[in-house]
């Protein structure tokens, strides 16, 4: 794909204090009564200000989990979600309501999040309604603008979901969520559904509205190449963990978990169907189990498996400065 980027003179300076800090994040999901099926498994993690950080791992893995539990939908089962440093998790309900403007989301299927029976000009303009912010006029003046911004003619602004293509659709989401100004914008696939073409203009436009805003974008993707083109910086998770987290150019260049270095080698030989035979999970859909197996989650499918993968968990570390990565024996 190839993808406009900005010159490194008009990228925004990236703050050194975070706007989200998440901590020690655990999501369960009950299974009938007494059965509970752990999607998310102690992740840590924070974005500053005009940083993008991409999470990348197989379907399955946990990445929309993270993403509905940083916006509280529901909450996580433990762990702490700070933005700015006010924990969204302990929050009383008019608070994060409150709250609720600073931090949006981009959801991946972008027909299906739209109302059909709503003008896009009132879907826009809807988080200005929710909170009582202006007037009617003035709602539908700073929709107008918005789409003006996304790239949408606001003469539109009366058409409904159903008579817009999929990545004008997608523009119609971005700019309902952007026009409560937010701090945090949480794209959860917001590409995987548009044709390639429709996917570089919306990273393109997502890049170049995070310059304008500063804003700090967790972007969800199992696109590595959409990931390494856009992100900062990018996490990988594996079976509700995360493996590893370091600066774009360097995961890219030298993985330095087993796992990260498996998916990494399987993407760049897609074209070569026994590539994705090698190994039992990667391109395919992994599921944490309800029993996690003791020590580390990648222990069956790892070359360099030893005595203490099966017994210890491996915590994350720092390897160098910015990198962490969970392995017992790094690459």
């Amino acid at each position: 794909m190839a993808l406009e980027t900005h010159p490194p003179s008009f990228r925004l300076r990236i703050d050194a204090a975070p706007i989200l800090d998440v901590r020690h994040l655990r999501v369960e999901y009950r299974i009938g009564r007494r059965r509970k099926l752990p999607a998310v498994s102690g992740v840590s993690f924070d974005i500053r200000r005009g940083e993008i950080l991409g999470l990348i791992g197989e379907s399955g893995c946990g990445k929309s989990s993270i993403a509905r539990a940083v916006m509280q939908l529901p909450p996580p089962t433990s762990g702490k979600v700070l933005l700015e440093g006010e924990d969204l998790t302990t929050l009383p309900q008019k608070r994060l309501l409150r709250l609720r403007p600073k931090f949006q989301i981009i959801f991946q299927d972008s027909v299906s999040a739209l109302n059909p029976r709503r003008r896009i000009g009132e879907a826009i303009a809807m988080p200005l309604h929710i909170t009582n912010s202006g007037r009617p006029s003035e709602r539908r003046q700073r929709a107008r603008e918005m789409m003006r911004q996304v790239g949408i003619d606001p003469e539109n602004d009366s058409l409904r979901p159903f008579e817009l293509s999929g990545g004008q659709c997608q523009r119609v989401q971005i700019a309902r969520a952007l026009i409560t100004h937010p701090r945090l914008l949480i794209c959860d696939e917001p590409v995987s559904s548009l044709d390639v073409s429709v996917q570089a203009q919306i990273i393109n436009l997502l890049d170049a509205l995070r310059c304008r805003y500063g804003l700090a974008m967790l972007f969800i993707s199992h696109d590595l190449a959409v990931v390494k083109n856009i992100c900062d910086r990018v996490a990988v998770m594996y079976m509700g963990r995360l493996c590893e987290i370091a600066a774009s150019e360097d995961l890219y260049h030298s993985p330095r978990h087993p796992y990260t270095a498996t998916l990494l080698d399987a993407v760049s030989r897609i074209d070569k169907p026994q590539a994705l035979a090698s190994g039992r999970t990667v391109g395919g859909i992994i599921t944490p189990p309800e029993n996690p197996p003791q020590g580390c989650r990648f222990q069956q499918e790892c070359k360099r498996k030893q005595r203490l993968c099966s017994e210890t968990e491996p915590e994350m570390k720092e390897v160098q400065p910015g990198r962490r990565v969970a392995c017992h024996y790094t690459l």
